[in-house]
């Protein structure tokens, strides 16, 4: 009788022991996958498509400048403002090794926002132009060996909304935008704000040298090199603030510039990237903000000078064509994701989580179950790490989220 009881006791002791092991597992998983995201992605086992969740950023993808930068070593450069305050403050960079968001020393460039940035060939980063407001006539240069920022000599006109790429023979392109406040001063109120001239910066001379007009005014244009060393160029908006639909090719050895094709479906803030067959892939923007958003999905053949609709894409996850801020990222295998966006109706706004993906060297889009961690609204970047990977950043409420979606078998450790 005494043992029986005894055994009930020692019975009831190992369950409350389990309880108590499984509730620390829990809680051990809960705290690690919520607060410590990048030492749980360590643990946790992935697989190949697996979106994998990394450590915070220190302030929220909003406040950064520009876009994300992919540095030689491997690390991703994030350089942002302060709302409300002239000049860059903050910079923090993304190391692959840890999966964290590490902050440096803070400087204070006069140089607001919206710059153009270009790694050059010696690994330093060349920052042109700047924001609306004051002088945008900047040229800025990033060390990253000592995270040194050093001011260069100023642009030939101020700009802002522009372009730039760098050629192979070295030099710095530069194109279109819109002119800033400080230089809107100086000109007649009725003459045209939006720009077509261009310019090179001559890492020989150290100096900005004009180059060709281009053949219209233009603003935020996308920019690629083809396989000869040219530049095409297209997207963006014409002196209207109509959208763009002419193609052009500036070849850098005869400085001439000249239309080689045209869009065939008129969108707005389009997504365009080149493929690694050096195709371009122009995709989503919206026809209008009452139409909603543009489904065909057009290809750019350069050695051809063609261009085509080769398939539409329908939002069936996101319920409607009015789906905003749909962000998408290209895989360098050319697999194209389609993430984030919201939905509005009146009271509610609701956030995916789902995502999308077109393989673009196939032309078919695939199933897929696979979901984000975040929500990505709008303000989010993303960039593809050296190790093939994307990096997803501003996800989440407080845009501070950060993600890895594998598109390599293993990440770099």
């Amino acid at each position: 009788m005494f043992n029986q009881v005894k055994n009930k006791i020692m019975n009831k002791r190992i369950i409350k022991i389990l309880i108590l092991i499984i509730i620390s597992i829990l809680t051990f998983c809960f705290i690690m996958k919520n607060f410590f995201p990048a030492e749980w992605s360590f643990i946790t086992p992935h697989k190949q498509g697996d979106f994998v969740r990394v450590g915070n950023m220190n302030f929220p993808s909003g406040m950064h400048s520009g876009a994300p930068i992919l540095l030689d070593d491997g690390r991703v450069l994030f350089i942002g403002q302060e709302r409300g305050k002239e000049g860059v403050k903050k910079c923090e960079y993304f190391y692959p090794k840890t999966r964290k968001f590490h902050l440096f020393d803070v400087i204070d460039l006069k140089m607001p926002g919206s710059y153009k940035e270009v790694k050059l060939l010696d690994g330093r980063v060349l920052f042109v132009g700047a924001g609306r407001l004051g002088k945008a006539n900047y040229s800025v240069f990033f060390n990253p060996e000592n995270n040194n920022f050093t001011k260069g000599s100023g642009l030939i006109t101020g700009r802002w909304r522009h372009a730039a790429i760098l050629l192979k023979d070295g030099r710095v392109f530069v194109a279109g935008g819109e002119l800033d406040d400080w230089e809107k001063q100086k000109i007649k109120k009725d003459k045209c704000f939006r720009l077509k001239t261009t310019e090179f910066y001559n890492p020989k001379t150290h100096s900005f040298e004009k180059g060709p007009d281009l053949p219209e005014e233009l603003t935020d244009l996308k920019m690629f090199l083809d396989k000869n060393g040219n530049v095409i160029m297209l997207g963006g908006y014409n002196n209207k603030f109509e959208p763009n639909y002419n193609i052009y090719l500036f070849n850098p050895r005869t400085s001439n510039i000249s239309k080689i094709g045209e869009l065939k479906v008129k969108r707005h803030a389009q997504s365009i990237f080149m493929l690694s067959c050096g195709e371009i892939l122009v995709m989503q923007g919206s026809y209008s903000e009452a139409e909603g958003i543009a489904k065909e999905i057009e290809i750019f053949k350069p050695e051809t000078q063609t261009i085509e609709i080769v398939n539409t894409f329908n939002q069936k996850k996101r319920k409607s064509i009015h789906s905003l801020y749909l962000s998408i990222a290209k895989c360098p295998d050319d697999i194209v994701i389609l993430y984030g966006g919201s939905y509005s109706v009146p009271f509610l706004t609701q956030t995916f989580f789902d995502i999308d993906m077109y393989d673009a060297k196939n032309n078919k889009f695939i199933k897929t179950r696979k979901k984000t961690n975040h929500s990505y609204n709008y303000l989010n970047s993303n960039i593809v790490l050296k190790d093939g990977n994307i990096l997803l950043i501003g996800g989440g409420k407080t845009r501070l989220g950060a993600e890895i979606y594998k598109v390599n078998k293993k990440i770099k450790r």
